[in-house]
Formats: structure tokens, C-alpha cells, sequence
């Protein structure tokens, strides 16, 4: 087993660290070698609800491994003074930490050779094992009350098994003065609680106990994230390994409130069009007996009265109602300017009165400055090229939780906000707010239960995509130029539909990707438009930044031309020369799939793909059209775009029939990407043991039995 430094191939050839495999025999004149017919018995660390284990792995050859351009013809295998060596590579990577414990030859791995062992076994292998990635579906800050903080974590990695990304979670939370939680240990999924509707995302749920911590204090939840396959260095713990605060990132602590006696927050304040006066109260009924006439008067005297009744001069821990001005009516409040009204350790919410029968929505009719960490829980209108402005820095927060946005101008709502929390939000008009205004600071931390309607425009580019359908916008990235971009590194997207795309989703394009990218059960349809660029691309076409850690597991990437294709992991210009680029695909449903390498155009050393180019790592998919040239069958020596190595697992090319396909050139789109019809390769993809995910983008149970399909949706028959 290989570890770092370049194959015999010069000094800028493939690095075969953890995924290439040399063997040395004695030369059989005539003879070919067969690496699919070496098996290795692999052991490796583990983990089982959190406690170490030994996991064991059988891990078959690949492919023998070809010299790079101009020479792909050839094979690094030859022979001198009668032995044989061969360069080969492994379905699997293997680690630093893997114990090779045995490796056999079945008949026919050379030429006329007879079954038997393989001697000498010997691991140089330095790689290291991948940390999940993990991320929340809460909002930072959130007020807890009562005796326990709710929780929920998507987490993705590319050691998926036994019907769950991770084998479990582990989380205790600390407080300002020191004090911790007992240790909570999560071993399932299961549908979040925290999306109301549409295509839940399974969750790791938890509950934080508050009684061990202080009062009033800023606390948060420490977690830890344990692999099946992996040491204790493959642990993503949060608390050493996340981001400090503040970060749109999702590997930071989950920040959190205790206010358990309800000492903190607790404010209610009402507000009426035409009122006069009006007074904060400790329930809602009181407050709405005496109203304010806007929403900035009732938010400055919320400030007043946590001043003088909870000790904190600032909005936080109070809910403000929006009254309608008589029954039935309904009521258009002006937001206006809140900026000078300070924020303390929570969020304050803005929600529709019960007792209001008519429409009832918050307003922005100008740029007006907005106090940090207000929540808008109710509907919310943009009439024109206005918006909410948090006026820049990096810590400023907002959130829209349970509404319905609607915008009549070119500029999004939220407006140098860096960190926007969208929870369950409906956007029907304008542009897109989960992108940024030219280069002012927006990032949108969280998208979970997000519906886009038809006519929103732009990309969308938050960090955690969760239970969300785009109908016509693609997923992207801040451009380099950005003078405030964060890094999308380590984005998690799962259980959602960017359907009717006109571009493609697109990451790994502006910057490194180190921690890695994770997609589960995501829908992505190209339709009623031009096929001058892919469906889906990652780190592809003239891109030359290194990927690693980039797991697809049950994507589904519909087509009936060329609109429909995947560019993954290119190697396509000088500049990807020396790049490496690492991209595990596994239970996905491709129509068209490309990894450009070393043969295509000119330029040695563009050999750094070659590990996604030999599927190491990938396993259990369909293609259904092959490659963009048609091309339907691997190729030793490099020719097309598929690969030199395709696992036995996997189905190309294939004829896979949906409830109803709409995509294409031709088709107008959002079609439904359900498996149909009483048999299709795509079912029996999954094998025993290796279900990948509890549940679909449907919210169906992941089959384990080894009947279960590729792809985002699991077989109904």
C-alpha cells in the first residue's frame, strides 16, 4: 500500500497516497494482471455508539494505473530480471491507521495463475482519516426556557453505513462560569421537529437539561461527532476542531440562552396602527389591551422596561404582536428604524396577534437600519428597492422563522446582515435574499424549510441547506472578489430540490475546499433552457483549487441531454496542474457524468483527479447516459470522461423511469424524481448493511436489507 509521493510516472505524476496499491511477482510471459480479482481484508478503528471498536473492510482492486499523457497508453507494469510490478488501485482508500490483515489472490489474477495469498503486506499509506461535517439547525442565541434546550444536528460523511451518516453524536453544554451538562449520546435520526413542512431532513435531535446551569448566562453546546470508520483523530469536536464566534460556519458551538426561571426575558408589547401610549406587560393579553403605534416605539420600550424589570438594557428575550387595526381589517406595520435599540444575549420575535382575522405583515418601505437579533415570525413585505440594514461588521444577527416574504424591488432584504437564519420561510418575489447585494457583507447561515418560488432571482449560498425546493436557483458561492466573503468550506447540503435551474450548482470553484462539501438526498434538474453549462459542478470546468473530503451520497441528477450533466473534480487547464482533488460519490443517480483529466487539451501534471478518476470511494450509482460524448464504458487509458475504473456496483448506462421526468432543454421543469415502475437498476444498488441515510428526501425509511435504490428518493415497490 502506497503512501505520499509521486508514482513512478516522473516527478509530476499522481500522488497514490492511501488509494494505490504496488504488488511484485514473478513474470509470466503472456500474462495479464487482473487487480479486481486481489482482495484485501482491511481493519481499521471505529466506533459503536461512541465507544472504540474494530471495524473490518474487504477492499477490492481497481484498475492497473496508466502513465499520464502523452504516454496514457501505457501501464505502470512491467517487468525487470523476470519480476513483475504492478501500480493498482483500491476501491477504497486506506488509512495511516488501517491494518492490512490479509490479501488474496483468486484464480485468474494472472493470467492462468491458481488462487492463493499475497505475502508480505506492508501499509505506507499516511492519510489521514476524514472528519465528519456537522452543523445545527437552531439558531445561535436562542432563548431556552422551561428545564431543556432542544437541539437537532445534520451531520454527513463518507463512511456512511448501517442506515446513518455518523455512528452518533455526543454533546454536553457549558456556561460562563464553567458548569456542564451530563453527556448526552444521539445514535439515530431521525425528521426534524424544527421543519414544519415540505422535505424534512433527518436530524440527530438532543435535549440539553438547563438545571446544572446559571441563570442569565450565555451557554453552549460543546459537540462531538463519531465516524463508523476512523480514530479518535477523526472525531469532529467542536469546541478545538469549529470556528469561533461569530461565523456563519456551521463547525462552531451552538450558542444558547439559559433562562430557565424566565428571569431574563419574558417582555410581551403590542402594536396598533392609531394607538396611542402603550405599555410593556408580562403576558400578551396585558400588552395588547394597551398598544404602541409602531414597532420601533414598542422596541425602544421594551429596552426601557428590561432595564428597570429584568436588569439588561437592551430589546432581548420579548415578543412584540402585530395587532390589526379593527377585526378583520388587517394591518400594514411600518418597520422603520430600530438600529439604535440595543440587543442583549438572545433574540427578540415580531408575530402576528392570535385574535387577528385579516392579513396582518410587517413593512419596509425604505433602507432603514435594523437592531440586531430581531426574529421576523411574521410576514414581512418589501415594496421596493428597500431593505433592512444591519450596517455591516460581523456579529450582527437576524432571523425569519414561519413567514411568508414577499419583495417588489431589486434589493434584498436583508442588507449587510452577516448572519441570517431562514427557518421555514416562503420567499415569492424579488431578488434572492440567501445570496448578497453586490459586495456588502450578507451571509445566510441557515436555510431550513426554504421554498423559493418561481421569479426569485439569483443564486443561493447559504452553509447549511436543510428541507428546502428552489424552483430556478442554483446553488453557488461568493465570488473571490467579494471583499467579505467567507469560505464555503465545509458546507452541508441536504434533503432538498434545486429544480428548473437555468445554471448549475456550482462549488469548489473560488476557493480551496479542506474541510469538505456534504450533499444528501438532493434533487438537482437543469430544464427549459440552454445547455451551455452542467447541472451540478464541483471543482470542474477551469476550476484549479484542491477539493478533499467531498461526499455525494443519493443525489439524483435527472437528464435527457446534455443539460443534464455532472462536471466533477476537472483537471482540465495548466493551472489544475499539481492539484489535488478528492470527491466520493456513492447511491447517486447521474444522467451525464464527466471528470475531465491529463487527456484532455495539453499541459503535464494534471493528475491530481486521478483518485475520483479511478471511483476510489465511489460506489452503488447508475448513470444513465454516460459520459457527454456518449461514452458508456471506462477506459484504461483515459479516453473519456467516466473514468478509468467504474466499481462493479454501479450501472452505466441505464434506462431508470421516473413519476415524471421534466427535465431537459425542452421540458419545463420541476418534474417528481420518485422511482417508478415494478423494476429499475436503480434498486438493489444499496447493499446489506450499507444504507446510507435513515430516510429519503421524502421522508421514507432507507431500505438496509440491500434492496434499497440509488438515488435522493428510495423504491416504493
Amino acid at each position: 500500500m502506497l503512501g505520499a509521493g509521486q508514482l513512478p510516472d516522473g516527478a509530476d505524476a499522481a500522488d497514490g497516497n492511501g488509494w494505490v496499491a504496488r504488488v511484485t511477482l514473478p513474470e509470466i510471459a503472456g500474462a495479464t494482471f487482473d487487480p479486481t480479482r486481489i482482495v484485501l481484508t482491511v481493519r481499521d478503528p471505529g466506533f459503536e455508539d461512541g465507544v472504540a471498536v474494530t471495524r473490518t473492510r474487504t477492499v477490492r482492486g481497481g484498475a492497473v494505473i496508466r502513465r499520464q499523457a502523452p504516454n496514457q497508453t501505457q501501464r505502470l507494469a512491467g517487468a525487470t530480471a523476470g519480476v513483475m510490478t504492478v501500480h493498482f488501485s483500491l476501491a477504497e482508500d486506506v488509512y495511516a491507521g488501517s491494518t492490512l490483515v490479509s490479501a488474496t489472490a483468486e484464480a485468474g489474477y494472472y493470467g492462468a495463475a491458481p488462487a492463493g495469498s499475497v505475502a508480505g503486506l506492508a501499509n505506507q499509506s499516511s492519510l489521514a482519516y476524514p472528519k465528519p461535517l456537522a452543523g445545527a439547525l437552531n439558531r445561535q442565541e436562542e432563548r431556552a426556557t422551561g428545564s431543556a434546550f432542544a437541539f437537532e444536528l445534520v451531520a454527513v460523511h463518507s463512511h456512511a453505513m448501517r442506515g446513518r451518516q455518523v455512528d452518533c453524536i455526543k454533546a454536553i453544554a457549558r456556561d460562563e462560569s464553567g458548569n456542564t451538562t451530563p453527556e448526552i449520546v444521539i445514535t439515530q435520526p431521525a425528521l426534524s421537529d424544527f421543519q414544519s413542512a415540505g422535505t424534512r431532513p433527518e436530524a440527530y435531535k438532543g435535549s440539553i437539561p438547563l438545571a446544572p446551569l446559571t441563570q442569565g448566562q450565555t451557554c453552549q453546546v460543546e459537540w462531538e461527532v463519531y465516524p463508523h470508520i476512523g480514530d479518535a483523530s477523526a472525531v469532529l469536536r467542536v469546541a478545538s476542531d469549529g470556528f469561533a464566534w461569530p461565523t456563519p460556519r456551521p463547525h462552531t458551538p451552538l450558542r444558547f440562552l439559559c433562562d430557565k426561571t424566565g428571569g431574563y426575558g419574558g417582555a410581551h408589547a403590542a402594536v396598533r396602527i392609531g394607538a396611542s401610549g402603550g405599555a410593556v406587560a408580562a403576558n400578551r393579553a396585558s400588552a395588547e389591551a394597551t398598544p404602541y403605534p409602531t414597532i420601533p416605539a414598542a422596541l425602544a420600550a421594551v429596552r426601557a422596561w428590561n432595564a428597570a424589570n429584568k436588569g439588561h438594557d437592551d430589546h432581548s428575550g420579548a415578543t412584540i404582536w402585530l395587532m390589526e387595526a379593527s377585526a378583520g381589517a388587517g394591518a400594514d406595520h411600518v418597520v422603520g428604524s430600530t438600529s439604535a435599540v440595543a440587543a442583549g444575549k438572545c433574540w427578540t420575535e415580531i408575530r402576528v396577534s392570535p385574535g387577528a382575522t385579516g392579513p396582518v405583515r410587517a413593512v419596509v418601505n425604505e433602507i432603514v437600519g435594523v437592531a440586531d437579533k430581531l426574529c421576523f415570525a411574521c410576514p414581512v413585505a418589501s415594496l421596493g428597492f428597500h431593505a433592512l440594514d444591519g450596517g455591516g461588521g460581523v456579529s450582527r444577527m437576524l432571523a425569519f422563522e414561519g413567514m411568508t416574504l414577499s419583495q417588489g424591488g431589486s434589493l434584498q432584504i436583508n442588507y449587510q446582515v452577516p448572519l441570517v437564519y431562514w427557518r421555514n420561510v416562503t420567499v415569492t418575489s424579488g431578488p434572492n435574499p440567501l445570496f448578497t447585494f453586490s459586495n456588502v457583507r450578507t451571509s445566510a447561515a441557515l436555510a431550513l424549510g426554504v421554498t423559493l418560488q418561481a421569479g426569485v432571482s439569483g443564486l443561493v449560498a447559504p452553509y447549511i441547506v436543510a428541507g428546502c425546493r428552489f424552483d430556478g436557483q442554483s446553488l453557488g458561492e461568493f465570488p473571490t472578489s467579494h471583499p467579505n466573503a467567507v469560505t464555503h468550506d465545509g458546507a452541508i447540503i441536504v434533503s432538498s430540490a434545486f429544480m428548473r435551474l437555468s445554471g448549475p450548482c456550482q462549488l469548489g470553484f473560488q476557493r480551496p475546499i479542506a474541510l469538505g462539501i456534504g450533499m444528501l438526498n438532493v434533487v438537482i434538474e437543469r430544464a427549459a433552457s440552454a445547455p451551455s453549462e452542467p447541472a451540478l459542478q464541483i471543482g470542474a470546468d477551469d476550476a484549479v483549487q484542491p477539493i478533499a473530503n467531498v461526499v455525494l451520497h443519493h443525489l439524483t441528477v435527472p437528464g435527457v441531454d446534455i443539460a443534464g450533466r455532472s462536471n466533477l473534480a476537472y483537471a482540465d487547464v495548466a493551472g489544475a496542474a499539481g492539484v489535488v482533488k478528492r470527491l466520493s460519490r456513492r447511491g447517486c443517480l447521474f444522467s451525464q457524468f464527466n471528470i475531465k483529466t491529463d487527456t484532455f487539451g495539453t499541459g503535464s501534471g494534471r493528475t491530481g483527479n486521478w483518485h475520483p478518476r479511478y471511483s476510489v470511494g465511489s460506489a452503488w450509482n447508475v448513470i444513465t447516459l454516460g459520459d457527454t460524448n456518449g461514452a458508456t464504458a471506462p477506459n484504461a487509458s483515459g479516453s473519456n470522461w467516466i473514468g478509468e475504473y467504474v466499481d462493479p456496483g454501479t450501472v452505466v448506462p441505464a434506462t431508470v423511469a421516473f413519476v415524471s421526468d421534466q427535465s431537459g432543454q425542452a421540458r419545463p421543469g420541476n418534474g417528481d424524481y420518485r422511482l417508478s415502475g415494478a423494476s429499475s437498476p436503480a434498486y438493489g444498488r444499496i447493499p446489506a448493511g450499507g444504507a446510507l441515510a435513515a430516510f429519503d428526501l421524502a421522508g421514507a425509511a432507507r431500505r438496509n436489507d440491500g434492496t434499497g435504490a440509488a438515488g435522493a428518493f428510495e423504491r416504493t415497490v
